[in-house]
């Protein structure tokens, strides 16, 4: 059994219902790998429908090894 702190809640999402309810429900918001502008947009969504206590934010970012990087890149861009 697990003791001490409980897990943290980590929402992610594009959609403004996602954002809202991240805002609302989460721990962490984690924004995907969009343009700064977006991202600064999103965190400002979620802060919005949080109310007092705002979840921390966090990014991600997508990345390739390999011989087939570009490949690996288009994938995951389309």
């Amino acid at each position: 059994p697990r003791t001490g702190s409980p897990l943290p809640i980590m929402i992610g999402g594009n959609a403004p219902e996602a954002l809202r309810r991240a805002g609302k429900y989460a721990d962490v918001f984690v924004a995907g790998p969009f343009p700064v502008e977006q991202v600064k947009s999103h965190f400002q969504a979620v802060d919005a429908a949080a109310g007092e206590k705002k979840p921390e934010k966090w990014t991600s970012k997508f990345f390739a090894l390999g011989d087939d990087v570009e490949a690996q890149v288009a994938a995951n861009v389309e």
